[in-house]
């Protein structure tokens, strides 16, 4: 658990204030979200599609976060599968299925049995950044490692995959700190 999970899990008002967004941006399905934290209504999550509203309804911060990273797995579970079997018949690549959970640090993993696992806070990257991490996943399904076959298949379908490697490296600094927070302890 790092510092700022405590703080937050501590209580600490100060630390909730920052921690909960006004606005999230998805560029990757060109979206903009507008947030509003009220804690004094009834706990839970209002989403309008139709005015990309966010009313978030709790009297903890952590447990506004916690529905706030639900709506994000929500939000790309709508639109990653999709995404993933058009590049999958792009590159005439084939997987077996797709699961789409919120992960600290890895933008995507692809199994032995051809399971491709893909990381909510994709749709946070631009989207030709988000096409490199499914073309590398597709490729995991011929070649489970990094090596040279594998990098030149990678670059057979994404010939700018460095320079979208390096880009999504810097944004995954720039990530928003509610996206890091464990909201559940142990995670």
């Amino acid at each position: 658990m790092g510092m700022f999970d405590w703080i937050v899990r501590a209580g600490i008002q100060d630390a909730s204030a920052q921690l909960l967004p006004q606005r999230i941006d998805l560029p990757a399905v060109d979206s903009n979200w507008t947030v509003e934290w009220r804690p004094e209504r009834n706990a839970g999550l209002d989403c309008s599609r139709a005015s990309n509203h966010i009313t978030l309804g709790h009297t903890h911060a952590l447990d506004a976060v916690s529905n706030l990273q639900h709506w994000l797995k929500l939000e790309a579970r709508r639109h990653l599968p999709d995404w993933l079997a058009v590049v999958a018949e792009d590159t005439g690549h084939r997987y077996q299925r797709v699961s789409v959970r919120l992960q600290r640090g890895r933008w995507g993993s692809c199994s032995s049995r051809g399971t491709i696992s893909l990381n909510a806070k994709l749709l946070m990257l631009p989207p030709d950044a988000v096409r490199y991490v499914l073309v590398h996943e597709l490729c995991h399904t011929l070649h489970m490692n990094h090596s040279a076959a594998f990098w030149a298949e990678v670059t057979r379908h994404q010939p700018d995959w460095r320079q979208q490697a390096r880009h999504i490296r810097t944004l995954h600094r720039g990530l928003p700190a509610w996206t890091q927070v464990a909201t559940r302890p142990g995670k």
